[in-house]
C-alpha cells in the first residue's frame, strides 16, 4: 500500500512542525499496512527528532506486530515491552501489556501460551505492586480475553 508512504512524506514535509501526534498517525498507517519495521524506523526518527514517544506510540507498533502472528514477531513485541519501554523511560501498562499478549495469542505454537501465562502473571504482579491490593478489574478482565486461544 501507498497510503503509508505518502503520509510518511508529509511528515517529512512537516519538518519542525512535525510532533508526537502526527508520527502517532503515520506509525499508525504502517502498522495497520501490516509494515511494523517501518513503524519502528519512524520511532526511531521520532526519537532524533527529540519527540518523545509515549504509551500510544509503543501500542500502536504492538498493534503492527500482532497483525503478523508468527513467533518472531511475538518475541519483538516482548522485547519491545521489556527492554526499549523502560530505555524510553516508559512503564509498561495494562494497554502495552495487551498488546504483547495480543501477539502471543496469534502464534499457534504450545510455548506461546506459556509465554503468554507468563506475562500476564507479570502484568498482575506488576499492578499488586502498584496498588498493594488485588489487580485491578481492568487486569482480572484481560486474561481470559487476549490469553485464551
Amino acid at each position: 500500500p501507498q497510503a503509508p508512504y505518502r503520509a510518511q512524506q508529509l511528515l517529512e514535509q512537516m519538518g519542525q512542525m512535525a510532533n508526537q501526534i502526527s508520527y502517532n498517525t503515520v506509525i499508525q498507517a504502517f502498522t495497520r499496512a501490516g509494515n511494523p519495521q517501518q513503524a519502528e524506523i519512524l520511532l526511531t526518527q521520532m526519537m532524533q527528532q527529540n519527540i518523545r514517544p509515549d504509551d500510544i506510540t509503543i501500542s500502536l507498533i504492538l498493534s503492527g506486530w500482532s497483525r503478523i502472528g508468527t513467533l518472531n514477531a511475538a518475541e519483538r513485541a516482548e522485547q519491545i515491552l521489556q527492554e526499549l519501554m523502560p530505555l524510553l523511560g516508559l512503564q509498561p501498562s495494562v494497554v502495552t501489556y495487551s498488546g504483547c499478549l495480543a501477539c502471543w495469542a496469534k502464534v499457534k505454537q504450545p510455548m506461546a501460551m506459556q509465554r503468554a501465562q507468563a506475562l500476564f502473571d507479570q502484568l498482575v504482579q506488576k499492578q499488586q505492586q502498584q496498588q498493594q491490593k488485588q489487580p485491578s478489574d481492568r487486569t482480572v478482565n484481560l486474561k481470559p480475553d487476549v490469553v485464551a486461544y
